[in-house]
């Protein structure tokens, strides 16, 4: 028995929050791990307060991080992310038996996956570049 279906845009949106969520994380914890060593001569309270609050954030931030990707992506285009499938299959029906190559709407779709794939992963690579990670020397 399935009790709900994950459409392709929910399993994007969720991959897409789990590493943003995941760089977050690192981040938070560096800030608290700082905070802990600038104010290791205080009371053990005062940094136990510190690291309970980057636990928080961390916590938080996966639930707000889901509600930003989503408006984003309703923003952008509504249309294309709640039509546009990530893996594009002809359609036979209108394929005749006879004919062994896809048709061209098929391979435009593909196409246009793969671009869109080319950009996320762009996007998502530019801070790394731009701090000198991936540059080619």
């Amino acid at each position: 028995m399935i009790l709900f279906t994950l459409n392709s845009t929910l399993c994007w949106q969720i991959t897409r929050t789990l590493f943003h969520v995941s760089w977050l994380g690192v981040l938070i914890g560096l800030m608290a791990a700082i905070a802990s060593r600038v104010f290791s001569q205080k009371s053990a309270a005062g940094r136990y307060l510190i690291h309970m609050a980057a636990l928080m954030t961390l916590a938080s931030s996966l639930p707000i991080t889901f509600v930003v990707i989503r408006v984003l992506a309703e923003d952008k285009s509504p249309q294309a992310a709640s039509t546009m499938p990530l893996t594009s299959v002809p359609d036979t029906t209108s394929v005749k038996s006879s004919t062994p190559s896809p048709s061209i709407e098929s391979s435009a779709r593909a196409t246009a996956v793969v671009s869109q794939t080319d950009s996320f992963l762009a996007d998502a690579l530019a801070p790394a570049k731009r701090c000198g990670f991936g540059s080619e020397e």
